[in-house]
């Protein structure tokens, strides 16, 4: 496989309203893919990474994954678990001194951009 961007949105039915935006990645050849930031709403989340994911399927192979960091969104943690979906880590993220740094945010911010780490 190669690097690759997508961008989705989910609108509302009947509507163009956008709902949920997110963009998956793959930032190198055999990578894994990565969704994130996404923000939107909480119901949205999963129709729309199922699109992402299945916009890539002719890309991955059978132990490529498909991974998305939820920050502060435990119900939607739980939705995504029920359709099998693995949780690897569960800390704070984007927090000062213990805080969200959106505390006052809509809770709209429902996936981080992963980090590069090297």
């Amino acid at each position: 496989g190669t690097t690759r961007s997508v961008i989705a949105t989910a609108t509302t039915t009947g509507s163009d309203d956008v709902v949920a935006a997110a963009i998956l990645r793959r930032e190198q050849p055999g990578g894994p893919f990565v969704i994130g930031p996404m923000m939107g709403t909480t119901e949205a989340a999963l129709p729309l990474v199922r699109a992402l994911a299945a916009s890539v399927t002719e890309e991955r192979d059978d132990d490529t994954r498909v991974s998305i960091l939820l920050s502060d969104h435990l119900d939607l943690v739980d939705r995504f678990r029920s359709v099998n979906f693995e949780s690897s880590f569960d800390f704070p993220a984007m927090t000062l001194d213990g805080r969200p740094i959106y505390e006052q945010g809509d809770g709209s911010y429902l996936s981080l951009i992963h980090p590069t780490l090297g």
